[in-house]
């Protein structure tokens, strides 16, 4: 993305990366990698419950794209933090959010999360779990309330609202067992079995402790702003 070749030799390619940042914004960076991840886990999970191995590979295939923005990101973040001024250019006000913008983005990058699960549809007989319909059905609930928390630990910290990102942690706290609780219910079966199933819920559940640490880093960019929870008091003396 924003790389093209200017010059190719039989010995060299010479690239130029001519991104100019008031083409995108940070914010909807963001939300477009969060979009991405959330894809791919729909996917994946989607390809587990009807045995469809072409959803896995189109999961799988979405990484590039996923990494791309992620790497946008950084040099749009990089790039800003040595210029100020080319804040503003990508929806800043200042350069404050800049540090948890970029560890947001590497939380997002769960991807991979997803890309485990996707191998696993890839990997496993008749490309699904071992598994009743209603577990599956269980885990494919899950599946949309990870995504649901991912999506509201973004939007908290692009609206800088400190009542979302709390209702990120209540949403978190509520999913908080649903790993163990669905493993708890699996009917006999065997090691190899539990493992993938296993697997693909610890995947879930690691994506929404990544998006809990974004609603903190959402709760510490609201709490920079004037808001009904925070007053900001400037001080007259200029000390």
């Amino acid at each position: 993305m924003g790389l093209g070749v200017v010059e190719e030799t039989p010995e060299r390619i010479a690239i130029r990366c001519s991104v100019d940042p008031e083409d995108f914004s940070l914010d909807n960076l963001l939300e477009r990698l969060e979009s991405t991840g959330s894809t791919m886990r729909n996917e994946a999970v989607k390809a587990l419950a009807h045995g469809n191995p072409d959803l896995a590979q189109r999961a799988l295939n979405r990484e590039r794209q996923a990494n791309k923005i992620f790497v946008l990101l950084l040099r749009l973040i990089f790039t800003s933090y040595q210029n100020p001024n080319l804040a503003r250019a990508v929806g800043l006000n200042d350069g404050f959010p800049l540090i948890g913008y970029r560890s947001i983005a590497k939380n997002l990058l769960t991807a991979d999360n997803a890309e485990d699960i996707a191998e696993i549809a890839l990997e496993t007989d008749g490309h699904s779990l071992n598994v009743d319909s209603s577990t599956m059905r269980r885990i494919r609930e899950f599946t949309d309330q990870v995504n649901e928390i991912t999506e509201r630990a973004v939007e908290a910290a692009v609206e800088r609202d400190y009542d979302i990102a709390i209702e990120v942690r209540e949403m978190f706290a509520e999913v908080g067992d649903r790993e163990a609780e669905i493993l708890s219910d699996l009917d006999e079966m065997s090691n190899e079995d539990v493992l993938q199933v296993r697997e693909v819920l610890v995947s879930l559940q690691q994506t929404a402790q990544y998006a809990v640490r974004n609603a903190e880093i959402a709760t510490n960019l609201a709490l920079n702003e004037e808001s009904e929870h925070t007053t900001i008091q400037s001080d007259s003396t200029g000390d």
